[in-house]
């Protein structure tokens, strides 16, 4: 059987193979390629892949005749090492992971969001915002893919908007193919649109912003790099300041409130007042 190069992207190919191996069906390479609709060389690689570069437990059980894993894998993503890129053709620049949790997929319309992100098809989208129940429909150039903290985000250009906006493909409820093509500006760049942001929400702004951590949760935060622009220093109550410069406050605005009076956010004001704001209607939730 001729390899159809362009069914299935690789991380989706691979993201099948996980599912079929957590159902204990003890898949064959022969099985998977029928169902996968590709060479068994190419489940052969992915199989590699998944066992070498992303370390997951996956052995040939002779008894079975199929694969398995040796020891219980709760999230496909969370095995991966802190960056991993993946071209959904040719393994280059269209997917990246940053690892945290594993999100709950559509896996039919996350392939299509691959493929047309791979082949630079146009779609048309119907797409759901957060808290709203109406949905609206989209047409956007899919540029990039990536995984960032465990959820999934699609960059793409939104010729409502006519810039370049962040999509969640948990939010699609449909795609459509325009039938149209694009090109991927040169100027493109994952880590530029990431750059100055917390998450993935950059804003048009630059804050520099002061958080205070007391001795309790000073050594998790030394631990890790939170931002390319963090800069720390040791206070002598045991605990540590972390500065960072932002375009945007959103997503820092959520992680301070995560750690709870272990953080204190010094500046800017307005992150200071958003904070008191959040903890303020959380205690009259109670």
């Amino acid at each position: 059987m001729a390899e159809q190069l362009h069914t299935r992207p690789p991380l989706a190919r691979m993201l099948r193979i996980h599912q079929a191996i957590q159902e204990g069906k003890y898949p064959t390479a022969a099985s998977l390629a029928a169902s996968l609709e590709v060479s068994s060389k190419s489940i052969h690689r992915d199989l590699e892949f998944m066992r070498d570069r992303l370390q997951l437990p996956l052995e040939w059980d002779p008894r079975r005749f199929g694969y398995f894993y040796t020891e219980t894998v709760n999230a496909f993503p969370q095995t991966l090492p802190d960056t991993i890129s993946l071209n959904l053709a040719e393994i280059e620049q269209t997917i990246s992971f940053r690892t945290r949790a594993e999100p709950i997929l559509d896996l039919n319309i996350f392939e299509a969001l691959a493929k047309a992100t791979a082949e630079r098809q146009q779609l048309e989208l119907t797409y759901r915002k957060p808290g709203q129940k109406q949905t609206e429909l989209r047409i956007i150039d899919p540029y990039h893919l990536a995984n960032i903290n465990g959820e999934w985000f699609l960059f793409a250009f939104d010729h409502l908007r006519k810039d370049i906006r962040t999509f969640v493909p948990a939010r699609v409820k449909a795609i459509r193919p325009t039938g149209e093509s694009f090109s991927r500006p040169e100027s493109f760049s994952p880590e530029k649109q990431l750059r100055d942001s917390f998450g993935v929400h950059s804003g048009q702004r630059e804050y520099e912003v002061v958080i205070r951590f007391n001795e309790r949760a000073a050594d998790y935060i030394r631990e890790k790099k939170w931002h390319d622009s963090q800069r720390l220093r040791d206070l002598k109550t045991g605990g540590v300041e972390l500065r960072l410069k932002l375009s945007s406050l959103t997503e820092v605005e959520r992680w301070v409130l995560n750690w709870g009076g272990d953080a204190v956010v010094v500046k800017p004001q307005e992150l200071c007042q958003a904070v008191r704001q959040s903890a303020q209607k959380l205690l009259k939730a109670h």
